[in-house]
Order: C-alpha cells, then sequence, then structure tokens
C-alpha cells in the first residue's frame, strides 16, 4: 500500500508539474499576444506594453510626432486665418469703392438730367427764336445748346 500511496504521490506531483507548465506556458502566449498587439497609444495599452513603450522611447517619438503634426495643423490654421482676414479687408474695401462709385455715378446722372433739361428748355427757347426770326438769338442758343451736349457727352451721358 505505501507502494501505491508513493506512486499515487509521484502521479500528483507530476500533474502539478504539469499544471504549473501549462500555466506558465499560457502565461508566456498571453505575453506574447499582448506584446504583439502594442498600439503605441498609452490610453490603449496595457501594463506591459506600457512598459515596453516607455522603456524603448515609442511612446516619445510618437508623442514628438504629434507635437509636429500639430504644429503644422497650427500654422496651416494661422495662415488660412490671416489669408480670410487679408480677403475680408479687400472685400470691404472693395465694397467701400464700389459705393463711393455708386455715389459718383448718382452724382452724374443727376449733373446729367439737369443738363438735359437745360437743353430742352434752350431748344425751346430757338424754336421760339426761329420763329421770331432773331438770328442773332439763335445763332447764341445754338452755341449754349452745342456746349451743354459737349458736356453731357464728357459726362457719359450720350
Amino acid at each position: 500500500m505505501s507502494n501505491q500511496r508513493g506512486e499515487e504521490r509521484e502521479m500528483h506531483d507530476w500533474l502539478r508539474s504539469f499544471a504549473v507548465l501549462a500555466g506558465l506556458a499560457s502565461a508566456s502566449v498571453v505575453l506574447a499576444s499582448c506584446q504583439s498587439t502594442c498600439s503605441g497609444d498609452p490610453r490603449k495599452d496595457d501594463l506591459f506594453c506600457a512598459q515596453a513603450g516607455l522603456s524603448s522611447g515609442r511612446y516619445s517619438q510618437e508623442t514628438s510626432r504629434l507635437t509636429g503634426v500639430a504644429n503644422d495643423s497650427t500654422t496651416k490654421a494661422s495662415a488660412a486665418k490671416s489669408e480670410s482676414e487679408r480677403a475680408l479687408r479687400r472685400a470691404e474695401s472693395s465694397q467701400a469703392r464700389a459705393a463711393e462709385l455708386s455715389s459718383k455715378q448718382a452724382a452724374q446722372n443727376r449733373q446729367i438730367s439737369a443738363l438735359q433739361s437745360q437743353v430742352a428748355a434752350l431748344q425751346r427757347q430757338l424754336s421760339s427764336a426761329r420763329a421770331a426770326g432773331r438770328s442773332a438769338e439763335t445763332q447764341d442758343l445754338e452755341a449754349q445748346i452745342k456746349k451743354l451736349k459737349s458736356d453731357i457727352a464728357q459726362l457719359g451721358g450720350l
């Protein structure tokens, strides 16, 4: 019986050793799989990967790379903002110029209209002077009409 107990003990020790070895093998598989799935992102990596990332400098390199990307984006955004501000100033300047030109055009149109009214009045007087046979007055009125029409043409009315 003691021989049988010895064999059972040996078998029990062997099973225990086998279980420990199987556990160690499983742990190495788990650790190896963790090591192969390290993302490089400390927010996502587990403790083993984080330790490896810190000691290898991987996190530091990734942080430097991301800092560079952020700085580039900031520089581009700043340049775009500056260009947008310049475009806005140009647009405001163009609007002011357009308003000024519109105002000048309206004033010019009023001036042309006034000159055309004067021409119409002088043409009525010219008709009366011709009908009455006043040649000196007719010549004077024709000269005035000619001058006003020239002024209208210079203002762009004809």
